[in-house]
């Protein structure tokens, strides 16, 4: 749920942040599995810090980037490539395809989106 009146955005996010970090350790419950834990850290949108949730929020302001130049541009067709990718990456799919190849398939999308939004936005 978005932030309560009063409640800046960045602490809203914050206080999220903190929530999920302490219920993804909560000490009773059973160890993590590799598969679980690259889950959490790429593919969870609810976790700030998840690449996911950070490709989902660059993918939301390119959006609005265009509309405000009125076209879409290339980097906005690499977000929504490279947010597919980590979506379709759910429940250890990233482990069964080779974590190392995965994250360097999203690296390599990932600097061809920063020079996209640098080439359409004169960075």
């Amino acid at each position: 749920s978005w932030p309560k009146k009063g409640c800046s955005s960045l602490r809203w996010v914050s206080l999220k942040a903190i929530r999920l970090a302490r219920s993804f350790t909560c000490p009773p419950r059973p160890p993590r599995t590799p598969a679980q834990i690259v889950d959490f850290l790429m593919v969870n949108r609810t976790f700030p810090r998840s690449v996911a949730f950070c490709v989902d929020q660059m993918r939301t302001h390119l959006v609005r980037l265009a509309k405000e130049h009125g076209a879409r541009s290339s980097c906005n067709e690499t977000a929504d490539e490279l947010f597919a990718l980590l979506k379709a990456g759910r429940n250890g799919v990233f482990i069964e395809r080779g974590l190392h190849e995965s994250v360097q398939h999203c690296l390599l999308l990932t600097n061809r989106l920063a020079t996209e939004i640098a080439d359409s936005y004169h960075f």
